[in-house]
């Protein structure tokens, strides 16, 4: 992690940074494991500096959120067409689920963006497994099952277009993450691991994320995507745990997030 803040006349190393890419022109799809990220990274990049970043969001539950079968959604997906169709989308998101996300299914989406816009980028967001009551170690195990295959897929997806940037956001390793912050007692904005209605990592038995999570998943996605130095992000996540630091930590440790 970078901690020196670079200063060139009165210029923050945010602001320098931010003149070298102003902004992605973004389609974000997927499912509830994904949307919220999704909904709230356009204010974290704008608030950064990215102030041309745009996004259109489309998305629905479960499986019906992977590729394959919001490619046959028409009308979840109308919104990210007419985008794509544009010809100014330049950035392109998608995730996983069990059924839907073959390498065809992903494909799709790439031919129908490259199509519209050669220079199109792609990140797949690596989902956690559903928590279902799983102990830790179970919970661990599915997640690095889960990145290893959007791993493996993603050294697919370059190989058949060279040309083309693919990425990872590993988002799931957050769940992780905190779970073992949680279970050191070292998380102390976490009263419970599932509950709906304490402070809490999982808010139902199916894991969809709580705020902390939300929140740290949010800046993953800004660190992944952007390259952003978090410690020199000016956003307070009123938080005792350094969720900052636990995002960039993520994202620098997978070498999937490079780009």
């Amino acid at each position: 992690m970078f901690t020196l803040c670079l200063v060139l006349s009165g210029v923050s190393w945010a602001e320098e940074h931010a003149k070298s890419n102003t902004g992605y022109n973004c389609v974000l799809m997927g499912h509830s494991f994904f949307v919220p990220m999704a909904k709230q990274l356009g204010e974290h990049a704008n608030r950064y500096g990215f102030e041309d970043h745009q996004q259109v969001v489309s998305g629905a539950g479960g499986e019906n959120g992977s590729p394959g079968k919001l490619w046959k959604n028409l009308e979840a997906t109308r919104n990210s067409r007419e985008a794509i169709r544009s010809g100014s989308v330049n950035l392109v998101g998608l995730t996983a689920a069990a059924i839907g996300s073959e390498l065809a299914d992903y494909k799709r989406w790439v031919d129908f963006a490259l199509e519209h816009n050669p220079d199109t980028s792609f990140f797949i967001m690596t989902p956690s497994p559903r928590y279902q009551d799983k102990n830790f170690k179970e919970f661990e195990e599915g997640w690095e099952s889960i990145h290893a295959k959007i791993h493996s897929g993603i050294d697919d997806l370059r190989k058949a277009y060279p040309e083309t940037t693919f990425f990872c956001i590993p988002q799931g390793q957050i769940k992780v993450e905190l779970w073992r912050l949680f279970d050191e007692g070292k998380l102390p904005e976490v009263a419970e691991l599932k509950s709906r209605d304490n402070p809490n990592i999982f808010r139902d038995n199916t894991g969809h994320g709580g705020q902390v999570v939300i929140k740290t998943g949010t800046l993953l996605w800004l660190a992944s995507i952007y390259d952003a130095d978090l410690s020199q992000y000016e956003w307070d996540p009123q938080t005792q745990t350094d969720l900052k630091a636990l995002a960039q930590k993520i994202a620098q440790d997978d070498p999937y997030t490079k780009h």
